[in-house]
């Protein structure tokens, strides 16, 4: 055998001895009730779960009773975490330690994260819950994608904060306390499928779709992007129950359901329009947003107060049903019909009809000047 052969030989023996060596390990929580991942024998192999030479996917069975682990300013990485029970990671210190979770986080039970920076995509399961608990002074909080499925909870107790690119899908329930914020990133989505309680809290993000299953309801803040090419888009229902704003640069697209009942309002930054399709009933709320447009094929309907100039689209139509507001500037355009019935509508702008106002046992009083056609009066 020739020299270079041996030393090819020695070579390829060095790495299959380097190949044996690496392995991935199952690792699995036994240190009771309350303990540190540092430990080692809090785990089962005795080895601080910790990426390098071998790879660690991780399990923490916290069980009824639950388990508190805590993370001493210490940086980790693993391969992949599946939480059962009650599990709870924290910081053990004033400081943030970061758990990168390279495969991501699956939640089956009810995980709690308290002031620790998570570098990773969590997956919150059916009949799963994660609590997002104190308030962080960091930016990035959260690094991620975090979906929740049908029957999950999110829970954000105080401030749960989005890198650049994290994406929130919601099929499930998110609750936001009245301290609760949830700040996204320059580029953060949020899809919702499911329930966006706000209950006082703020919702930030720069793209915002609630879909056809979506439901938000408030009172609260949300708040939407900075930049033209930012969205929100309304496919599902809106329903203040309370005091909503919607602050946004960019037109607000209706292509669901708002609803606004008494002692309700909901207040749009962004030009308000609602598509062909979509419905406006406000029963004894508010409604306030720059420019309204009415689209042909929407309805919009109901009695209560309205800030804003209101646009009704060729061949649209707005039926108000009792006493109302306006306001702002109203303008019918041609085979566009604006309904008054039942109640007086004050209009404090001035009115321009180039189609129908028509008034049916009702009345209405143009406190800002009036041009256009002929009013059709019913009794």
């Amino acid at each position: 055998m020739s020299k270079k052969v041996l030393i090819l030989t020695a070579i390829l023996l060095v790495f299959s001895a380097c190949e044996l060596q690496a392995a991935a390990i199952n690792s699995n929580w036994i240190g009771g009730s309350r303990g540190d991942w540092e430990t080692a024998s809090n785990w089962n192999p005795a080895i601080v779960p910790e990426n390098g030479a071998d790879t660690f996917y991780v399990t923490i069975n916290g069980g009824a009773d639950g388990v508190w682990v805590g993370l001493w300013q210490e940086n980790h990485t693993i391969s992949q975490l599946d939480c059962n029970g009650t599990v709870e990671l924290a910081n053990s210190e004033w400081g943030l330690s970061t758990l990168t979770v390279l495969n991501g986080i699956t939640n089956h039970g009810n995980f709690e994260i308290e002031n620790l920076y998570i570098d990773a995509n969590i997956v919150n399961t059916n009949g799963a819950t994660i609590i997002f608990d104190e308030e962080h002074a960091h930016e990035d909080q959260f690094k991620g994608n975090l979906t929740n499925n049908v029957g999950g909870t999110i829970k954000v107790e105080d401030s749960l904060n989005f890198e650049h690119d994290g994406i929130l899908d919601n099929a499930g329930t998110i609750n936001l306390n009245v301290a609760g914020k949830l700040y996204g990133g320059a580029v953060s989505e949020l899809f919702n499928r499911g329930t966006l309680n706000l209950r006082g809290g703020i919702c930030t993000s720069f793209r915002f779709l609630n879909d056809v299953n979506g439901i938000i309801t408030g009172p609260g803040t949300i708040v939407v992007g900075d930049k033209v090419n930012d969205k929100f888009e309304n496919t599902g229902t809106i329903y203040p129950n309370g005091a909503l704003a919607c602050i946004s640069v960019t037109d607000v697209n209706n292509q669901g359901n708002i609803e606004i009942t008494t002692a309700s309002s909901v207040t749009f930054f962004g030009n308000l329009i609602n598509k062909s399709g979509a419905t406006i009933r406000i029963q004894g709320g508010n409604l306030a947003a720059p420019t309204i447009k009415q689209s042909t094929g929407a309805i919009f309907e109901g009695f209560g107060g309205i800030a804003g100039d209101i646009l009704i689209d060729p061949n649209g139509i707005i039926k108000l049903t009792g006493p109302t507001n306006i306001v702002g500037d109203v303008t019918v355009e041609h085979n566009a019909v604006l309904e008054i019935s039942d109640g007086q509508t004050l209009i404090t702008g001035h009115t321009t009809n180039n189609g129908e106002i028509l008034v049916v046992n009702g009345k209405v009083v143009f406190q800002g000047g009036y041009s256009g056609s002929g009013i059709v009066q019913k009794d």
